[in-house]
């Protein structure tokens, strides 16, 4: 009986161990993710998020199917086509 209550002190205490591993982990990213961190000039970050929004609209377009494409007035062409200026000069 002793030794049982001893094996579920130590489930307990692996729990509570895991546990605070685990929110050390969540802490951490949270600290190096967090957008102080790594300071972006505004123009700079505006530009990232611009290719980020653009290249997410150019996969998007791809992975439509032809018919969905005629329906917004495009063709596979429009799609392959790079675009006639740049991201950042939009």
């Amino acid at each position: 009986m002793a030794q049982q209550g001893e094996a579920a002190d130590r489930v307990v205490r692996v729990r509570e161990a895991l546990a605070s591993l685990a929110s050390a982990i969540v802490a951490q990213a949270a600290w190096l993710l967090s957008p102080w961190r790594w300071p972006v000039t505004g123009r700079a970050r505006d530009l990232f998020l611009a290719w980020r929004q653009a290249a997410a609209e150019q996969r998007y377009l791809a992975d439509l199917s032809d018919h969905d494409l005629r329906d917004l007035g495009l063709s596979r062409e429009d799609v392959a086509r790079p675009p006639s200026q740049f991201f950042w000069r939009q």
